[in-house]
């Protein structure tokens, strides 16, 4: 089942530690009944995960995350169960400017 859920912000995007901005929007306008989880996985394991709404009636869901070394993370969202599409997102985060800039030409 197809689900109308929309991730994006910095925080599902390749970065540097130092200027890292973890925060993404998980939009669910229009994707129906369902619970939003968000699961991060890093060097040490699993992470906690903050998720706010401005209110209740909110369906857009601010999260973040709190990485304290640089490596690969993934990001994974699921809603009602599934996981919604992009996901699990695939997050290098890295020391330097350089190993990013790097990292990105060789993809």
């Amino acid at each position: 089942m197809f689900f109308q859920v929309r991730v994006y912000g910095p925080g599902v995007e390749h970065g540097v530690l130092a200027t890292f901005q973890s925060r993404f929007i998980c939009d669910t306008r229009g994707a129906g009944a369902g619970q939003l989880t968000v699961r991060v996985r890093g060097q040490k394991g699993a992470f906690r995960v903050e998720m706010q709404r401005e209110s209740q009636k909110d369906r857009t869901i601010l999260c973040k995350f709190d990485p304290t070394e640089p490596g690969d993370y993934r990001v994974e969202v699921k809603w009602a169960g599934e996981l919604v599409p992009g996901s699990p997102f695939h997050v290098m985060i890295f020391d330097t400017q350089e190993e990013l800039r790097r990292y990105i030409n060789s993809l």
